[in-house]
């Protein structure tokens, strides 16, 4: 309990450290700007390496806000994950049922988080953003993560996505040059700004030691100042064996034209219902 109770102090004071930082506040108020956008377009491409093996995929994610003629504010999201084999997963949020969808097994399971013919639940939207976050696995739980940071609440809330051991942060401004945390000795691995641009770095290391894990936020900055998200590069090192690298990069889009047809299920051919394992709306 002791120890459990140390290290929620000591997210709480990194939490609080890293609020009163520029970078900090820098990717809030880019955060407040997406918030602003009724659509984005996530696009993950992620890597992971364990010992000598590697595995990339990637992954598109649609999120859309609307407007009912009852005036119900709606939710609806798509998340599509693939390799080089092909699909691995679809998942859809509908704006009242969600489903997600398994190509290898041809397998679906669903939650319905709005039901038809009722009023809208008080729980809505916490309901469609809960269901996406049991639902995901490895780096996409960061895609869950940003939308819920983004759009849950009353306000848009950046919650660092560094915590552990020393945090720093560093915000670059335009038409500058830095360092890689984690590759401090390298000049080939430095970030360089253009004239509108910023980043923002997070990196955690232990004492006397490289960074092991380290997230980058890419800003362009408009004619009237405002931050505009650009990209996300987050990696984590593990060197306990086997050795363990985990890398990815979210490209943003702002208000994207999203073809007609997503957000929209229907079963695949012969595909099987299963029972949800992680059920989790009522």
């Amino acid at each position: 309990m002791k120890r459990l109770l140390a290290t929620v102090m000591m997210g709480s004071a990194c939490i609080f450290a890293c609020a009163q930082t520029p970078a900090f506040q820098t990717v809030q108020d880019s955060f407040v700007n997406l918030r602003s956008n009724d659509s984005l377009l996530l696009r993950m491409n992620a890597r992971n390496e364990i010992g000598k093996k590697v595995y990339t995929y990637n992954i598109d994610l649609s999120w859309l806000r609307g407007v009912t003629k009852t005036g119900d504010v709606v939710y609806q999201l798509e998340s599509v994950s693939s390799d080089a084999s092909g699909m691995i997963r679809r998942i859809v949020g509908d704006s009242r049922t969600f489903w997600v969808y398994e190509a290898p097994s041809n397998t679906y399971w669903t939650e319905i988080y709005w039901k038809e013919g009722s009023s809208q639940p008080a729980t809505y939207q916490s309901q469609l953003m809960q269901a996406f976050s049991r639902a995901t696995r490895g780096s996409e739980s960061f895609l869950a993560r940003m939308i819920q940071e983004v759009y849950a609440g009353a306000q848009a809330a950046y919650r660092p996505w560094v915590i552990a051991d020393s945090g720093n942060s560093r915000l670059v401004g335009p038409s500058s040059r830095t360092s890689d945390p984690m590759n401090p000795n390298d000049p080939n691995a430095d970030f360089v700004t253009g004239p509108n641009q910023e980043i923002a770095l997070f990196w955690a290391a232990a004492q006397n030691q490289l960074a092991h894990r380290c997230v980058v936020f890419f800003l362009d900055i408009d004619n009237n100042n405002v931050r505009h998200l650009k990209a996300i590069e987050h990696r984590d090192i593990q060197s306990q064996s086997p050795f363990r690298f985990n890398s990815f990069r979210i490209d943003v889009t702002e208000s994207p034209n999203i073809p007609a047809g997503t957000f929209n299920f229907v079963p695949p051919q012969n595909a099987r219902a299963i029972v949800n394992t992680r059920p989790g709306i009522g």
